[in-house]
């Protein structure tokens, strides 16, 4: 009787021990979208304006005004993006011709072209309004941005193709 109590006792310390610890795992200490600098895209969004030297005020709010500019273009081809995307879907698990397809696939290449257009012109613009030594900052930033891989910055589900083994010689 007293070995099923001290069995039943330390089941009870083990299911206490595993509920506390994972409450205090799933605990957020990150900031909030208030928090953080330039709105809840945080370091993503504007996140250059402190890395590029010397920006006057001025600067600052042409390029906060380019961003929220390209935000609502890009949120719009977006949106119609993912709009032909389903368009397709369902054509591709229809009787529709090939023809059908094939123009509905062209309107998507031509939206996601249209994405990296703007993409590319907001880039330039904002580069009209910097001198020379904050372009350097801005094209550094824009670099090493573009070299890091993860999610969102990196292709989704590419991963290097396989080498062939060299035989031990």
């Amino acid at each position: 009787m007293k070995n099923t109590l001290l069995k039943k006792l330390g089941f009870l310390l083990l299911i206490l021990t595993i509920g506390i610890s994972t409450s205090f795992a799933q605990y957020d200490n990150r900031p909030t979208d208030q928090d953080r600098p330039y709105g809840p895209k945080g370091p993503q969004g504007l996140m250059f304006l402190e890395i590029i030297p010397d920006l006057t005020d001025a600067q600052k709010t042409q390029i906060e005004d380019l961003h929220i500019e390209m935000q609502k273009k890009s949120t719009t081809l977006e949106a119609q993006l993912e709009i032909k995307k389903s368009e397709l879907n369902s054509l591709i698990a229809s009787d529709a011709t090939m023809k059908d397809k094939e123009a509905k696939l062209k309107e998507i290449t031509d939206l996601t072209f249209s994405l990296h257009l703007a993409s590319i012109e907001y880039h330039h613009k904002v580069r009209e309004l910097l001198d020379d030594k904050q372009k350097v900052a801005f094209d550094n930033w824009t670099i090493n941005r573009a070299d890091k891989k993860g999610p969102n910055n990196g292709p989704k589900g590419h991963k290097e193709p396989n080498k062939p083994k060299q035989p031990n010689r």
